[in-house]
């Protein structure tokens, strides 16, 4: 029999792509918050014992507090709770500085799935194969926080979760399963939109009922 050549390179890819329960984990890890706790507990030991605060000041300015656990650890699951996966055919947004076409045809540039929590305005960023978005149906304006230009597509492996920092719910999506995408960018009032090869195909408004 003919080896199927699809079936083999999904069954490699299976090997090194994660799915979505590795996102979840990460979301779910109480390592730091763990970490916090007995660090205030053993504070406040030293400080019962001592009964004055300057004493201990040395021991407060240990490296053992979260700020450095989030640095080693990770800040995911300091930032994100309530995750819950989202089906294959969801369609994801993701806004952006960058050229579409450069996306399209070189793919997301991703992080570590430890450092998510903090990837604008400071935080440790360490390479990796996730990224962040948003449900298309869920968003209510077009940037500019994030960039003009949008990156519409599917992942097979995304996962919804309510980050606490920024308020709102966003997704965790692997890029290596990213698929069917599609580029607007933004010029004057329209979108210059592009297919998955980067290819030019058309110019709409500038609205959101343009993404799709």
């Amino acid at each position: 029999m003919k080896p199927n050549r699809k079936r083999i390179v999904a069954a490699l890819k299976s090997l090194v792509v994660g799915d979505a329960g590795d996102i979840i984990d990460q979301i779910t890890d109480d390592t730091c918050t763990d970490h916090e706790s007995l660090y205030w507990e053993e504070l406040w030991d030293q400080y019962k014992d001592s009964g004055d605060w300057d004493s201990i000041e040395d021991f407060a300015a240990d490296d053992s507090n979260i700020d450095d656990c989030l640095d080693d650890m990770g800040d995911t699951a300091n930032f994100f709770e309530d995750p819950k996966k989202l089906a294959k055919s969801t369609w994801l947004v993701h806004f952006t500085n960058s050229e579409p076409t450069e996306i399209l045809t070189k793919g997301f540039n991703g992080a570590a799935i430890e450092h998510l929590g903090l990837t604008k305005g400071g935080g440790k960023r360490l390479e990796g194969s996730y990224a962040l978005a948003y449900q298309r149906d869920k968003v209510q304006d077009l940037g500019p926080e994030y960039g003009s230009n949008v990156i519409l597509f599917q992942a097979g492996v995304a996962v919804e979760a309510y980050h606490k920092g920024d308020d709102e719910d966003q997704v965790i999506f692997d890029v290596r399963t990213v698929k069917k995408a599609k580029g607007f960018k933004k010029v004057g009032d329209n979108y210059e939109t592009y297919n998955s090869t980067g290819k030019h195909t058309g110019t709409r408004p500038f609205d959101k009922d343009s993404l799709k």
